[in-house]
C-alpha cells in the first residue's frame, strides 16, 4: 500500500487593490486553495493536493482569473499525508 503524499505550494498573486478582495474570494472558492493574506494588491495563497499536477493546474487557473496580473509560485514542498513521518 502506497503512502499518500501531500503536495503544498505557496503562491503570491498580484491584482489591483480595488479588486483584490473579489479576486481573493474567487481564489478561496477553489478546492485546495486557502487565502492567507490580502494587502495592497498582493494575495498570499497556499495550495494543497495529493497530486503535484493539481498544483500546476490550480496555479494556471488562478493566473487565468480576470483581474489577476500575475500568479507566482514561491515555494513547493511534499510530505507524507497524515501522522506518519
Amino acid at each position: 500500500m502506497a503512502d499518500t503524499i501531500l503536495h503544498i505550494a505557496s503562491v503570491v498573486v498580484k491584482a489591483r487593490p480595488a479588486v483584490q478582495d473579489a479576486v481573493a474570494a474567487r481564489i478561496a472558492a477553489l478546492a485546495g486553495a486557502e487565502v492567507l493574506m490580502v494587502d495592497r494588491g498582493r494575495i498570499v495563497v497556499v495550495l494543497e493536493s495529493d497530486r503535484p499536477c493539481d498544483l500546476a493546474d490550480m496555479l494556471n487557473r488562478i493566473g487565468d482569473l480576470d483581474e489577476v496580473m500575475s500568479a507566482t509560485l514561491v515555494f513547493e514542498h511534499s510530505e507524507p499525508d497524515g501522522d506518519e513521518v
